[in-house]
């Protein structure tokens, strides 16, 4: 189902919980924003999507975020999912059916690289670039770049089968410290801090000896 992208055909979207019990994840057979991530938050307006200014006319909604092929919502109520994900697969399928938008055409040709699956890093890399010898930033940054890499290889896979996104913030040679970025579902997951010790860090430890802790912000 993960993979199951069609060009044509009937629009599908299929609903799949996560391990955050305050998001669902809606699965469908279009592409969306392949290779980048929006995540639009009822308090932070922002009107590059039309699909999440959409969804986020529901109360019942505080987030959403748009990657690939699916979308997580992130429920801004105790409502009970059983009875709110009819509405939001039904909206959805009307939705792509029209033939509606996803992001404004001309406001994502000139924002689109701000929202990159790795643009984190990106960020992180020119932020560094004061302050250090020039050996010591092309050091930082072949590490920075092998645990970036790691990350989407091996770690992006699995979170968004979660619904989430994980995204390299920064790493300090000094202290060893990874500062990543969750989102989705991943953002306040009761588990997430369990998997971020016992799977990612000791992961990121193993592969690059230079890495000692991985902390989210």
């Amino acid at each position: 189902m993960e993979n199951a992208i069609d060009a044509g055909g009937p629009v599908q979207v299929f609903a799949e919980s996560t391990p955050n019990p305050s998001v669902i994840k809606l699965i469908t057979n279009r592409a969306l924003l392949p290779g980048h991530l929006l995540e639009v938050d009822r308090n932070l307006p922002n009107t590059l999507s039309p699909l999440a200014i959409g969804l986020l006319e529901f109360p019942f909604l505080s987030s959403v975020m748009i990657s690939n092929h699916f979308v997580s919502l992130t429920r801004a109520t105790d409502d009970d999912w059983a009875e709110l994900i009819p509405v939001f697969r039904d909206f959805m399928m009307h939705y792509l059916n029209a033939g509606l938008p996803i992001v404004d055409a001309e406001a994502w040709t000139h924002q689109s690289h701000r929202y990159t699956l790795d643009s984190s890093f990106g960020t992180s890399l020119d932020a560094s670039s004061g302050g250090e010898s020039d050996q010591g930033l092309k050091s930082s940054g072949v590490l920075e770049a092998k645990i970036d890499e790691i990350l989407r290889d091996y770690i992006q896979p699995a979170v968004e089968q979660d619904g989430g996104a994980i995204q390299l913030k920064s790493f300090d040679p000094v202290t060893g410290q990874v500062r990543v970025v969750l989102r989705g579902a991943c953002n306040g997951c009761p588990s997430s801090s369990l998997t971020l010790k016992a799977g990612i860090e000791n992961l990121l430890r193993r592969m690059v000896p230079e890495v000692r802790e991985v902390v989210a912000d």
